[in-house]
């Protein structure tokens, strides 16, 4: 049978959270490899007009096992699938993940991007969002209830026919957008969202996909 390289690739251990339940539910399955890697970033340093290099890889639970960035090279391993938190690219001028971590870069990667995102909303999809690389450069976003899956459908295929017209480059040309509900915010209770192997049942048809 078949093996599922999966991979996550979080940058602040302080939202690790919003990524916990999902890889406990992959890393208890013998059908994946499962791969904890912590990505370095950039903060703006505001007295220097620089930015500040951070690495937070020794920052995880014991109970983690977390993967040296410099020892796991995308290109090589090419997991089926990346689990990421961050979705601005460059486009934030306070943190930004390494370029080399850029959502472009990744889909030349891995099989399937997932976009988990960190923060919790009431159900609707803020107008500062709308134009995020991960909104319409993602395979898939993880989102909390079927009324924002419905606005960031909306929203993705808006976004995906705007910048196909607008770059005409292949990337966008073959843009494709889909949403999985998967994942709810997690609590101290791992069952009171979801039960056991319930993530990852609802990640079969991803996998299947491969």
């Amino acid at each position: 049978p078949r093996t599922y390289r999966v991979t996550f690739l979080p940058y602040k251990a302080a939202m690790w959270d919003s990524l916990e339940s999902i890889w406990r539910e992959f890393a208890a399955s013998d059908e994946c490899e499962t791969s904890v890697v912590p990505i370095p970033y950039f903060e703006a340093n505001r007295k220097t007009n620089q930015w500040d290099t951070c690495y937070e890889g020794n920052k995880y639970p014991d109970y983690v096992p977390v993967v040296n960035f410099q020892d796991y090279l995308l290109g090589q391993k090419r997991p089926d699938l990346v689990f990421v938190h961050n979705p601005f690219d460059q486009f934030n001028n306070v943190t930004t993940v390494h370029p080399a971590y850029y959502s472009a870069e990744l889909k030349k990667s891995c099989g399937k991007l997932v976009y988990v995102p960190y923060y919790v909303n009431p159900g609707f999809i803020s107008d500062d969002y709308n134009e995020l690389p991960l909104l319409y450069r993602s395979d898939y976003i993880i989102v909390q209830s079927e009324k924002a899956k419905e606005i960031v459908n909306q929203i993705a295929q808006i976004q995906v026919e705007w910048m196909k017209e607008l770059y005409k480059n292949e990337d966008f040309k073959q843009a494709k957008f889909k949403v999985v509900i998967a994942h709810m915010p997690p609590s101290a209770d791992l069952n009171i969202w979801h039960g056991q192997k319930d993530v990852l049942k609802k990640f079969v048809p991803i996998l299947n996909e491969l």
